[in-house]
């Protein structure tokens, strides 16, 4: 019996370090700020979890950006008419952390835990990444270097429906920074938002991205929750393993729309006239 033991204890131990080493590593569910997939059957794995990274790129930043008719409605017969009113769109700004150039193929974007209307399309161009691959209108946008850092804009928008509410008289003679993104003085703002938003949509309201490389295979999953934004001194919360929407910059460039600003956020960001 005991020979038996001997010989059959180098395979139990064997077993509990492959035990100990797969809990090392396994996804922390919902809690995980981000889920790394290579294939329709491969195993979850979360590499880090103080940081929305997967297996090739990170995301640095995110921003709800208006759209550039936010705060005009088009028409007051339906809300089928409306254009672009209370529309944004979700920024990210992407770095690729793998040693070999990475093309990003496809993006999708979808809600959780709350319903509104989506804008009509607004259409492709540079650096506007649609949930299509063929519809890419400059793919080359999205081929990333090893280390390149790109800001990238998702086709689908967001209709924030009421949001308008929240930008009072009060809040719209406050300063701010017309920089792309811009920056408020008052960084209570971004708590009064998020009480806004947890009042308006719930407070598990949240944005499921999705990003993709080749044949629509998930490159990075992860998600942002609308009633708990940053701001721009922020860099994500450690202890609860997710980054957030920086909604000073939201904020900022509500306002900028709502005293008379005429330039997109893209040409301010990017330089152009």
């Amino acid at each position: 019996m005991i020979s038996n033991f001997k010989y059959f204890l180098p395979i139990i131990l064997l077993a509990a370090c492959n035990s100990l080493y797969a809990q090392s590593v396994k996804s922390l569910g919902d809690r995980s700020p981000a889920i790394n997939q290579a294939g329709d059957k491969s195993t979850v794995i979360i590499n880090y979890d103080k940081e929305r990274i997967g297996k090739k790129i990170a995301i640095r930043e995110a921003y709800l950006i208006p759209m550039d008719s936010f705060a005009e409605r088009e028409c007051q017969v339906s809300d089928s008419c409306m254009g672009f009113y209370e529309s944004v769109s979700l920024y990210i700004k992407v770095q690729s952390i793998w040693p070999e150039p990475i093309l990003l193929t496809a993006a999708r974007l979808d809600l959780n835990k709350f319903q509104t209307k989506w804008p009509r399309p607004g259409g492709l161009g540079r650096n506007t990444l649609g949930d299509r691959i063929t519809s890419q209108f400059e793919p080359g946008d999205f081929f990333l270097r090893p280390g390149e850092i790109k800001l990238i804009r998702l086709e689908k928008g967001i209709r924030l429906t009421g949001v308008m509410d929240f930008f009072t008289e009060e809040l719209r003679g406050e300063p701010f920074g017309d920089t792309a993104p811009g920056f408020i003085n008052n960084l209570h703002r971004v708590v009064e938002l998020n009480d806004f938003f947890a009042k308006k949509y719930g407070r598990r309201a949240s944005l499921i991205l999705t990003i993709y490389e080749k044949d629509y295979r998930p490159l990075l999953v992860t998600s942002f929750l609308l009633s708990d934004g940053d701001n721009l001194f922020g860099a994500g919360d450690e202890r609860n393993s997710k980054y957030k929407l920086k909604h000073d910059a939201f904020i900022a460039e509500v306002l900028y729309r709502l005293n008379g600003g005429k330039r997109s956020f893209d040409k301010r960001f990017y330089g152009n006239n």
